[in-house]
């Protein structure tokens, strides 16, 4: 009945190879856009089959936004995958009766409300957790102490080039300290500017980050598994000075937001209760 996809089918099967003898019949069909078969469901988008179970292309689309991994024609093919492995166990759970086990009947139910309530509250929370520029300014400067440094940190311009060769002309550039120059070599590499500790880095490169309180240069290049490092050392910031808020912003902006996050939850279980009604009796415990 697929006979168009029985190549196809085969070079799933070399991949694919489930444990064990499942009494299954498996059609699997990696044509993911277009289907072409003989019976009505399969021309509908069928794009796989175990047993009675079908995967259609509605399916996979309703899949898609959960999948964990950008997507492209074998990352696909890994969903389809996934999707006639979990169909195969759950039809061998079925079959030995666990749907019908209390125990995982209260597991289930206990789940789905956990599901409902979580996208509930990311749902009602969406648009009420909003963190402006003030909140930041205001915390930073009331919470100024709790910014210090526990060692000393350097600012750095990080180049990671492909070749040595590369790597020197980057570097020789660099030490013309010219603007102009600067900017076109920001504008042509992948350059990145960060502020490190120690620990943070190779410990090739820390050693010459980190070698004197006042040095400042270019060092590099330094060879590693992903290629050529150059560095260009921008500022130099000691052990006990105050991070300034362009470093925290971030840091800030996520602690806000789980503050919000939590005054708008006990808020809203409170009206919440007062809407439907709680009554708690621990005493039935032990009745």
């Amino acid at each position: 009945m697929f006979s168009p996809f029985i190549q196809t089918l085969k070079q799933y099967n070399s991949v694919y190879k489930p444990a064990g003898q499942l009494p299954k019949i498996i059609t699997v069909l990696f044509c993911v856009f277009y289907v072409s078969c003989s019976d009505k469901q399969s021309q509908e988008g069928v794009i796989a089959r175990v047993g009675n179970a079908v995967l259609t292309k509605t399916d996979l689309e309703a899949m898609l936004p959960y999948v964990p991994f950008p997507l492209s024609q074998n990352n696909l093919q890994v969903t389809v995958k996934t999707w006639v492995e979990n169909e195969l166990l759950y039809q061998e759970a079925i079959k030995i009766g666990l749907n019908k086990d209390a125990l995982l009947k209260g597991k289930i139910k206990r789940y789905k409300k956990s599901v409902f309530s979580t996208t509930f509250i990311d749902i009602y929370l969406s648009d009420r957790i909003l963190i402006t520029t003030d909140e930041i300014r205001d915390y930073y400067r009331q919470n100024r102490n709790s910014f210090i440094r526990q060692q000393d940190n350097v600012k750095v311009l990080h180049f990671l080039l492909k070749t040595n060769e590369e790597a020197n002309k980057v570097k020789n550039k660099l030490l013309l300290y010219e603007g102009t120059t600067r900017q076109e070599l920001l504008s042509k590499y992948n350059a990145e500017t960060k502020i490190v500790s120690k620990g943070a880095l190779l410990p090739e490169i820390e050693g010459l980050l980190f070698k004197s309180k006042s040095f400042r240069g270019v060092v590099g290049p330094v060879k590693s598994k992903t290629g050529y490092h150059v560095l260009q050392i921008l500022g130099w910031y000691p052990a006990q000075t105050i991070r300034g808020i362009d470093e925290v912003i971030e840091e800030i902006s996520q602690h806000l937001s789980r503050q919000k996050v939590d005054i708008l939850t006990s808020a809203l279980i409170d009206s919440l209760i007062t809407e439907y009604g709680v009554e708690i009796n621990l005493g039935a415990l032990h009745e």
